[in-house]
């Protein structure tokens, strides 16, 4: 796979899961190593300084299948998603926490796009 996330006007679909909340050690850079062989192209979108919170360009859209998570979003705001709730997100800076400790299985369809220049 070249990236994970499409390019413009392709498409990606994918079913994830997210593991329960554990009390192992957490080591960021060798997940992230490994994050990058696994999912090129997001996770380079994943930031440095808080590992989970990533910008792809693309809208992505999320149906939880199973379990529960929560969507952080760039303001801080957080959203509890339940099975069969559905969330689009478009280009937007986010995060997803499963703080419980069963599994969240979600499936997205991530849409490639380009990111307008609204600078100006």
């Amino acid at each position: 796979m070249q990236s994970f996330v499409p390019g413009a006007g392709g498409t990606r679909f994918r079913i994830v899961q997210f593991p329960g909340a554990s009390t192992r050690a957490f080591y960021q850079e060798a997940f992230r190593r490994e994050y990058l062989v696994k999912a090129p192209g997001l996770a380079e979108a994943m930031e440095r300084q808080d590992s989970e919170m990533h910008t792809t360009d693309s809208v992505d859209y999320g149906v939880v299948l199973s379990g529960e998570i929560t969507l952080e979003l760039d303001d801080g705001a957080t959203v509890r998603l339940k099975q069969g709730d559905c969330v689009v997100q478009n280009g937007t800076r986010h995060a997803w926490h499963n703080s419980n400790t069963t599994p969240c299985v979600m499936a997205f369809v991530l849409v490639g796009a380009v990111r307008e220049d609204r600078s100006g």
